[in-house]
């Protein structure tokens, strides 16, 4: 099963973090190491609000398909949708960081919140 192909009502980018070690010697010099020249961890948490029942249930779905956050997936285009400039990571594959939220509104209206990392290969 695809990632459900719905609009998100908001989006919000954590830039991921370059891998790197620090080393303090004894004079109280600090040496730092950088572990490749790509950042990794790129976050992005999407939120879908007012959404029908059916919907809803598509992100519990697709989470079970996936193993929760054992396999990767790629995002459709509406998950991007309104962007004038998309992000520029190099990988188009992402996991869940944690099982989608959903939260009831009224009978048959929810709001899911949906948080995932971008995944190289």
């Amino acid at each position: 099963m695809s990632f459900p192909a719905i609009n998100p009502t908001t989006r919000t980018w954590t830039p991921g973090s370059f891998g790197q070690s620090s080393f303090n010697a004894a004079s109280g010099a600090e040496v730092r190491v950088l572990y490749g020249a790509v950042a990794t961890g790129h976050g992005l948490a999407l939120t879908y609000t007012n959404i029908d029942e059916t919907n809803a249930l598509a992100f519990n779905t697709h989470y079970g398909s996936v193993q929760g956050n054992f396999q990767t997936f790629a995002l459709p285009a509406q998950a991007f949708a309104g962007m004038t400039t998309s992000f520029t990571i190099g990988t188009n594959k992402w996991r869940y960081a944690e099982p989608p939220s959903v939260d009831a509104v009224k009978p048959g209206i929810y709001t899911v919140s949906v948080s995932l990392i971008a995944v190289y290969s």
